[in-house]
């Protein structure tokens, strides 16, 4: 899976590499290279999400280079752009017929540059979204629309939300293969699964009153108790989706995490207040990814803070509320986080309207209010906690 941010520049002109990097590197994750053969080899470890080729290269040229890159496995879903002076009709049906989803003529304009990436990330963000969807329609299925009413969760739950909790998840999950002692744990198949489990923390908020959920005030011990019993319902749900689906082990992972992201890692979490590395490792990351998205963005009962702001609170819940390995991780990985965020900020709204054709068939199956179960009261609950266990 990839992030949704990073671009592979390939020319053999270093003027045209510079001016790109300048175009593109604050705002994404650029790799520049020289040659087609550079770009085979780097293409399956960097995973781009789009790809700038050009056509004249000494060596592999930018059509048999497209045509190598479309068979790599790891590119599936990436977009290949050509960029090239040769600009005739001939010339751009050769780079379609190859695998090219567009072309852009040198000498290129900058804004003509821009705009076309910024519309290809966009269509890539829309389809990150439209999977998560479906990913939960197919737990849908097996579960049953009565237990698991998706068009409750959609109402909710926006794209916007989940598609920027699961890409800090994974953020979180890639710096933890890298640096840590998780290393051992956070392998391709654990990142590969958390991709998928993580937009499902909040499934079990069907089984909440909206009244609740989108209250614009302060909630009251009662309704606090209430909304907490939404990691019981999600993870029920989730098991028995995976009871019937064995081979989709990311339910399984989702389960427990929809259960335990609201743990605390000094034990003073629900709902079954784990302590420490007790609490599944999933749980402890998407815990910080939910939390950060939580404190920098909007509600309806609160104003977003800043990143640097929400970065001192997470520092400072380091070992009780977060494991400090992953605030560690979040620290490692902040530059990148602040850049993603001032991206999904100017894009807010994007990835909401990805959700509507999935909107459509949904019937409206009432609230499975046999399968909450409350959990046992928590002391000392900590008065941030009920800001971020809001929706």
């Amino acid at each position: 899976m990839r992030l949704n941010d990073r671009i592979l520049a390939v020319d053999d002109n270093q003027d045209n590499l510079t001016i790109l990097e300048e175009l593109l590197a604050e705002d994404y994750t650029l790799m520049c290279v020289s040659s087609g053969e550079e770009a085979v080899k780097m293409a399956p470890l960097f995973k781009p999400d789009l790809v700038l080729l050009d056509v004249m290269m000494p060596g592999i040229d930018g059509i048999d280079t497209c045509r190598a890159l479309q068979a790599v496995p790891e590119l599936k879903g990436s977009r290949i752009v050509m960029l090239s002076a040769k600009s005739k009709l001939p010339d751009r049906l050769a780079a379609y017929d190859v695998g090219a989803v567009d072309y852009i003529a040198k000498p290129f304009d900058h804004y003509e540059v821009m705009s076309k990436i910024r519309a290809w990330m966009q269509m890539i963000h829309r389809e990150q979204v439209e999977e998560i969807w479906r990913a939960a329609d197919k737990a849908e299925a097996v579960v049953g629309a009565a237990m698991l009413n998706l068009a409750s969760l959609r109402d909710t739950e926006t794209g916007d939300h989940l598609f920027r909790v699961r890409w800090y998840a994974q953020t979180l999950a890639e710096e933890l293969a890298m640096n840590g002692p998780y290393r051992a744990l956070v392998d391709s198949t654990f990142r590969d699964c958390l991709y998928r489990a993580s937009p499902l923390h909040d499934v079990g908020k069907i089984a909440i009153d909206d009244a609740i959920l989108r209250k614009p005030g302060p909630l009251t011990a009662k309704e606090f108790e209430t909304i907490k019993t939404h990691t019981v319902v999600g993870s029920e749900l989730l098991r028995a989706a995976f009871r019937k689906m064995p081979t989709a082990k990311y339910l399984e992972m989702a389960a427990d995490i929809a259960r335990h992201h609201h743990e605390r890692f000094d034990g003073s979490g629900y709902p079954d207040g784990l302590i420490g590395q007790r609490i599944p490792l999933a749980a402890r990351i998407l815990a910080v990814a939910d939390v950060f998205d939580a404190l920098t963005s909007k509600r309806v009962y609160k104003d977003a803070i800043s990143t640097w702001e929400a970065a001192g609170m997470m520092g400072s819940g380091a070992a009780t509320q977060f494991d400090p390995v992953i605030v560690k991780a979040f620290d490692g990985r902040f530059d990148a986080i602040c850049q993603a965020h001032t991206r999904f900020a100017a894009h807010c709204g994007t990835y909401d309207g990805a959700l509507t054709p999935f909107r459509a068939h949904l019937d409206s199956a009432g609230r499975p209010a046999w399968l909450v179960e409350k959990p046992r009261e928590r002391p000392n609950e900590l008065a941030s906690e009920q800001i971020v266990s809001h929706p």
